[in-house]
């Protein structure tokens, strides 16, 4: 049975070996075919007879040559169809070699602009521009305002739906007063003046192509680059934006890929052309811009270099060098950073996610033509939040730069040696370490509120490790008094941290005794303002426990409920914005009484540096009041320890 099973499986296969013999000899024969006629183009031309084998075939099947990958012994023309691309090692595609001939023509399908090219032999020179952060200075997401984690996911197209920082026209059109006010005063203050000279000597020069090169996708960002360019008068030969597709249907997997081909394609158009000046700001561009005239320019009579250069070409979106070999220059400009005005910057990443939110809903992702394309099951709802580190007097810059100079003309010799050990504060007097509670926020003035104060003396910790200095109203002491002027500060003795060494604490600040009054000519006054220190982010809207009584939504709904805290009511540990420990546990409103003595000691928080971690209670007052509440065996809450004799009771505390 064994036998007839295998005779029976020769017997199928006979038929298929048979078929799969006749059709290699049908391959071989077109290959033989093929062959003879690349060497009969070969001997026609002798400069190809001084290319490798591999470079032969290149250059034949662009000239419209046998297509050694074609079916049916057909030559390729210029079709757009996929199946005139190959796949790259990217995961992108390149032109195929039966590319089109290089003309002006062809090579204008790249461009928005509507200008007729120079001919091919007037050009000596192509000057190629970047625009963002290299002829314009374009606003970047604001470090100051939003976390790492968001600075990444507006960087990103594929976070909202809407394409994020890089690709929705509405972020570079709100860029200064915006759109409908800067277009008429040509952006002014927003562009680099000296690429912008060279630019304008480009376009006065005979024999030079101007060309102005950016990622941004044709489809949204057209329009509005070219109404950019032409309010300041810059004249471009080219103005090329990133296709959804290129003009011979190629599909590019980076923004790399796609400036090579069609810096490849430009080259190679205008062959008389002997040198090619790039600018570019990001550095990672301009060593791959490089790299990239290094080997377009690969010599294939270098035997060393003949191999490398012809395999990095096929993994790359452009085709061989038909040319000769060009000069090409990468000139790096220096980063000129920018961002947008907070509130204008605020509102339209709100607007981003609001538009995002809707896409989500409706199953879409909007564009700016409001065509609805199909949106991935991995975009889910996201939210703006807010999450506030402190409360507090804010100082102005310039106020901040008197004290730290006070500070150095006062600190001792051996701290002056150091003073890389410093970490410098000088920005707030303190008001509450988190979001403030209504009550004290009106009682400190409310949001906004000017308030001016007085520096009147300096002190340190006898270790030397914090340094602060003390403030007093600068209104007359008369007016001076929570009915009238009206102020709060979480220390009774209002003082602003100026440094802490490397190991200090700047809540120790509090335990400052000695104060050194400042000559007269060296006090001063400076003006605060009741503010925050927040940072936003981005997030998934359904984050679990995203959301507590530091936080609240900018959505425009409800705040989210307060997450539950372990250390609710203790004062004994835990959660909050400060290390647990002895110096830490303190005694006010919302705080269980210390269960141990040595628990009994320390202070409140008081600058930023201290708010990576924060103190259990609900709020800080100048005043100590009583407790409230107990412990719940080992760990916190309301009420007292569970089966304890006397230590029992809602509102109890421990046995006296």
């Amino acid at each position: 049975m064994a036998m007839s099973a295998a005779a029976a499986y020769a017997a199928t296969r006979k038929p298929q070996r048979e078929q799969q013999q006749g059709q290699q000899g049908q391959q071989e024969q077109q290959e033989n075919q093929e062959t003879q006629e690349q060497q009969k183009l070969v001997g026609e031309q002798p400069e190809l007879q001084q290319l490798p084998p591999p470079l032969q075939t290149i250059a034949v099947n662009s000239m419209g040559g046998p297509v050694s990958n074609g079916q049916d012994g057909q030559s390729g023309g210029s079709g757009g169809s996929d199946d005139d691309m190959t796949k790259n090692a990217n995961g992108g595609t390149r032109p195929a070699a039966n590319t089109a001939a290089y003309t002006p023509t062809a090579l204008s399908r790249w461009s928005v602009a509507k200008r007729k090219l120079p001919a091919v032999d007037t050009i000596r020179s192509l000057h190629v521009y970047d625009f963002d952060n290299t002829l314009f200075k374009t606003p970047l997401p604001n470090a100051k305002l939003w976390n790492a984690a968001t600075m990444g996911y507006l960087a990103s197209q594929d976070v909202l739906a809407t394409g994020g920082w890089w690709h929705d026209a509405r972020i570079l059109a709100a860029t200064g007063r915006g759109l409908a006010e800067e277009e008429p005063r040509a952006w002014a203050g927003w562009w680099n003046e000296h690429i912008v000279e060279l630019v304008q000597l480009t376009a006065s020069q005979p024999d030079a192509l101007s060309v102005l090169l950016t990622g941004r996708a044709e489809r949204a960002f057209a329009d509005l680059i070219q109404r950019m360019a032409a309010s300041r008068g810059l004249v471009f030969d080219l103005v090329v934006l990133k296709p959804a597709a290129g003009p011979n249907n190629e599909r590019f997997a980076s923004t790399m890929a796609f400036k090579q081909a069609f810096l490849a394609t430009l080259m190679e158009t205008y062959a008389a052309a002997g040198t090619i000046r790039l600018y570019e700001d990001r550095p990672r561009h301009v060593e791959g811009f490089r790299e990239f005239f290094e080997a377009y320019n690969g010599s294939p009579n270098n035997s060393n270099n003949n191999n490398n250069s012809f395999e990095r070409r096929q993994t790359q979106c452009y085709p061989a060098r038909r040319r000769p070999p060009i000069q090409g220059t990468v000139v790096p400009v220096a980063e000129l950073a920018t961002t947008l005005d907070p509130v204008v910057e605020v509102a339209e990443v709100q607007h981003m996610v609001r538009l995002h939110n809707a896409a989500v809903a409706a199953g879409g992702r909007p564009n700016q033509d409001g065509r609805a394309v199909a949106i991935t099951s991995r975009h889910r709802r996201m939210a703006v939040r807010k999450t506030v580190f402190f409360t507090g007097y804010l100082l102005q810059e310039t106020d901040t730069q008197r004290l730290l100079r006070l500070l150095h003309d006062h600190v001792p010799p051996h701290v002056v040696a150091r003073r890389d050990l410093l970490k410098y504060h000088a920005n707030n007097i303190m008001i509450s370490p988190r979001a403030c509670p209504p009550a004290l926020l009106r009682k400190a003035g409310g949001l906004g509120r000017k308030f001016a104060w007085r520096v009147v003396a300096l002190g340190h910790l006898d270790d030397h490790s914090v340094w602060a200095a003390k403030v007093q109203p600068a209104d007359d002491p008369a007016d001076v008094g929570e009915e009238r002027v009206g102020y709060h500060t979480a220390e009774p003795v209002p003082l602003v941290v100026l440094a802490v060494w490397r190991n200090g604490r700047p809540h120790d600040a509090s335990r400052i005794r000695a104060w050194r009054p400042l000559p007269p000519d060296e006090v001063f006054v400076m003006e605060t303002t009741v503010g925050e220190k927040a940072m936003l982010r981005v997030e998934a809207e359904s984050l679990a426990g995203a959301a507590d009584e530091n936080e609240q939504s900018l959505r425009g709904g409800k705040a989210p409920a307060k997450r539950k805290r372990f250390s609710g009511h203790g004062g004994h540990g835990g959660g909050g914005p400060y290390p647990s420990g002895p110096s830490n546990a303190t005694v006010g409103v919302g705080r269980g009484r210390p269960p141990f003595p040595h628990h009994n000691t320390g202070t409140v928080p008081t600058q930023p540096a201290a708010f990576a971690a924060g103190s259990g209670g609900r709020g800080y007052h100048n005043v100590p009041t009583a407790p409230r509440g107990g412990f719940r065996g080992a760990g916190f809450g309301r009420g007292a320890y569970r089966g304890g004799g006397s230590l029992r009771g809602r509102g109890g505390g421990p046995g006296v």
